[in-house]
This record gives structure tokens, C-alpha cells and sequence, in this order.
């Protein structure tokens, strides 16, 4: 479901959002549906249950996940737009490096080659 990579620079909190906002933007998770508990997720991400739970709350703080009575949390139903709107800064992002990568010098093949490096890292 979810995965965090401790070698990357980006915290693990910031990582499990981004993990969550993948899979509602990729109809994997929808609004309704409910969010792992704190407890379920760090121990299925290895992770402290306080990054845990600091990412579940600005999720909820962001309106992406909402509150239900027991301590559930479920996605919202607007969290496919935030999703889709979070892809979308992810693509134009991701265009800005490639783009800055070729004015500093780089050629297609080393960019595919580094693309290809981080694929290899993944799950």
C-alpha cells in the first residue's frame, strides 16, 4: 500500500502524505473509504506511531481525511480533486528538474539513467 524510503531527504511524514494523496489520485483509495489505523500503519511502514499519527492529522488538518466517531478516519470526497491537483504539481515539478537537468548539461540517456536508478529503488 503505503512505502517510505529512509534514504531519500524527504521526511517520512511528508512521504506518508504523498503516499496517501498516490493512491486516492491513482483510484486506489476513495472518498468514504477508511484510513488505516495509526497503529496498523506504523507497523506496516516501520515507522514511529507519533509521525504517524502527525501525518494522519494534517491530512485531516488539509481536509483530505475526516474524522469518524471510534477514531476512524476516511478519505474525503474531495480528496480525489486534491489528489489530482497534487499529481499535477508533481508532473510540473518533475518537468522544471528534467528541464534544469538539460540546461545544466545533462543528455537524454543520463536522464533515463537516473530515472532507471530510482526505479530500481522502488518496492
Amino acid at each position: 500500500m503505503l512505502h517510505v524510503d529512509r534514504s531519500l531527504q524527504i521526511p517520512v511524514k511528508e512521504q506518508i502524505k504523498d503516499g496517501f494523496r498516490g493512491l486516492v489520485a491513482r483510484g486506489l483509495m476513495k472518498g468514504g473509504e477508511p484510513a488505516p489505523s495509526i497503529r496498523a500503519l506504523a507497523v506496516e511502514l516501520k515507522v514511529n506511531r507519533n509521525t504517524v499519527a502527525l501525518a494522519l492529522h494534517e491530512l485531516m488538518l488539509e481536509g483530505f481525511l475526516l474524522p469518524r466517531p471510534g477514531g476512524v478516519s476516511v478519505i474525503s470526497d474531495a480528496a480525489s480533486l486534491q489528489a489530482r491537483e497534487s499529481v499535477d504539481l508533481m508532473r510540473r515539478r518533475f518537468s522544471e528538474a528534467v528541464a534544469l537537468a538539460r540546461r545544466g548539461g545533462l543528455n537524454w540517456e543520463e536522464i533515463h539513467e537516473a530515472m532507471r536508478a530510482v526505479r530500481r529503488k522502488e518496492p
